[in-house]
């Protein structure tokens, strides 16, 4: 499935709260959820794009835990192709 539509800069928020070593889920999602919420958009969608990245699916178990299992290294980069495919 594709990527959903997100403005690229929000794809990169992620990245940086990851890089930072919020990588608890509940920081993590809190982190997420402020930083999308005051770009105006909605974290849910925000989880979604970060999921589709991170895994190619729409459906997980629970995000944090998804990214954790996945590992950190393996996350970024995967996050840094969607970030490229966006660019």
């Amino acid at each position: 499935e594709g990527l959903p539509s997100v403005p690229y800069g929000l794809l990169q928020v992620p990245r940086r709260i990851y890089r930072a070593g919020y990588t608890r889920s509940g920081r993590a999602s809190q982190c997420l959820s402020e930083k999308s919420d005051s770009r105006g958009w909605k974290a849910g969608d925000l989880f979604m794009a970060i999921r589709v990245a991170a895994t190619g699916r729409t459906a997980t178990p629970p995000l944090f835990d998804t990214l954790v299992a996945i590992g950190y290294e393996r996350t970024l980069e995967r996050l840094d192709a969607a970030i490229e495919r966006l660019g």
